[in-house]
């Protein structure tokens, strides 16, 4: 009876912490224009979000949408940097650019480092 009472507490906890974090929506297609595995993409995903949220806690609503490639995905794959170019809409109007540059190690792990795009947001 302890175990079933101690995995229901750790399944209720775990969903309230879930309930606490908030997403990014982004489309399929989106997704798919990423070079960057599932894990990755959740990575990086959440880290956009921790920074969008710190520069701008006014904004209520916040969308993924559009990741452009700009480094081919066989130099990604090939232990060179790739660089990514992830447009965040605020409110449905006010676009924010974030460049990601991804650079794997020879064990198939990869970091990176998100930058603000001092340019326009892609259209």
């Amino acid at each position: 009876m302890k175990i079933v009472l101690h995995l229901a507490l750790v399944a209720l906890l775990g969903l309230s912490g879930c309930a606490l974090v908030q997403k990014i929506p982004y489309t399929v297609e989106v997704r798919r224009n990423s070079v960057t595995s599932d894990v990755l993409f959740a990575d990086i995903l959440g880290a956009v979000m921790r920074i969008d949220r710190r520069q701008y806690p006014e904004v209520a609503q916040r969308t993924l949408q559009k990741v452009e490639a700009i480094a081919h995905a066989q130099y990604f794959h090939e232990n060179h940097p790739g660089v990514e170019r992830w447009t965040v809409l605020h409110d449905g109007e006010n676009p924010v650019v974030y460049l990601i540059t991804i650079t794997p190690d020879n064990e198939g792990y990869a970091s990176f480092v998100i930058s603000q795009d001092g340019g326009s947001a892609p259209q």
